[in-house]
């Protein structure tokens, strides 16, 4: 399979179309590699072996071992790479990043080494423009009940054209709708930047109070979150609880 890319606003079915896709590799037998969590026990035909990695980990030399260590030799198709938000690891603006030239060999001789790619992202053009030319399949997606003419379907219908990104030629489109399976499988929600995900502090939560217009014979927003001394131990890092357990690392 060539590299593609997955595109579309919030809310088009990216993300559902990507883990329809992974469900089917593991329901294979075969690896998947994605910088996001899914519940694996809760894939009804399993046969196959999931791996999370942090954008931060997800490196050359990690993938080149992964395929001397897991894939047999001179065989494609043996695991799906899944990059989701793909311009915090890869955005237009980190063209110079230390590692981008050894991705850019990677990118370019995927197959070789066993892998498939498929890059989620907003725009196309969010990517650094040499991982960019490296796309040759664009998967753009739309929520068809956006549209008039789906408005009244009584369930959520989402279109996926594909796009040859060379020749700007359309070569299919397809319609699939929600699955609360497919969905329940992944957090919409996951924080793929870790700079983002900030820990609350006195003074931002006194910063945001402050903040508020009260309007006349109103009451302050109440706080959900109350920022607490740090219990013992507080550094060490959460379980990965609900979507399946770590592998324990050979000794």
């Amino acid at each position: 399979m060539a590299t593609k890319c997955y595109t579309g606003t919030p809310g088009s079915g990216k993300s559902l179309h990507a883990t329809r896709n992974m469900v089917g590799w593991l329901e294979e037998g075969k690896n998947v590699i994605a910088n996001f969590p899914i519940k694996v026990n809760e894939i009804k035909k399993n046969r196959g072996h999931f791996f999370y990695f942090s954008n931060d980990d997800i490196t050359v030399p990690l993938l080149m071992q992964f395929n001397q260590t897991m894939h047999e030799p001179r065989k494609m198709g043996q695991t799906l790479l899944v990059i989701d938000e793909a311009s915090v690891k890869f955005n237009s603006r980190t063209w110079n990043a230390k590692d981008r030239l050894d991705f850019l060999s990677f990118f370019a001789q995927h197959r070789h080494y066993g892998y498939d790619i498929i890059l989620i992202q907003q725009n196309l053009n969010q990517i650094d423009s040499q991982i960019r030319a490296l796309v040759e399949i664009e998967v753009h997606h739309r929520h068809a009940n956006n549209y008039w003419l789906y408005r009244w379907l009584p369930f959520q219908l989402f279109i996926a054209v594909e796009r040859n990104t060379a020749i700007k030629d359309k070569n299919s489109a397809d319609f699939f709708t929600y699955s609360k399976y497919y969905g329940g499988l992944y957090d919409t929600f996951f924080e793929f930047n870790p700079a983002l995900a900030v820990k609350p502090t006195k003074t931002l939560q006194d910063q945001i109070r402050s903040g508020e217009i009260v309007r006349f014979g109103g009451e302050p927003a109440k706080m959900k979150l109350h920022v607490k001394k740090a219990a013992p131990h507080a550094d060490r890092k959460p379980s990965q609880e609900g979507t399946g357990r770590r592998a324990e690392p050979a000794t």
